[in-house]
């Protein structure tokens, strides 16, 4: 995980991302 800035808004967006997988993967 490089980068500052860039992966400020990156963070929510991976997260959302790797919820909703996790989530389909699971049901």
């Amino acid at each position: 995980m490089s980068g500052g800035t860039l992966s400020v808004p990156d963070i929510p967006d991976l997260g959302m991302v790797r919820d909703g997988t996790k989530c389909a993967e699971e049901k």
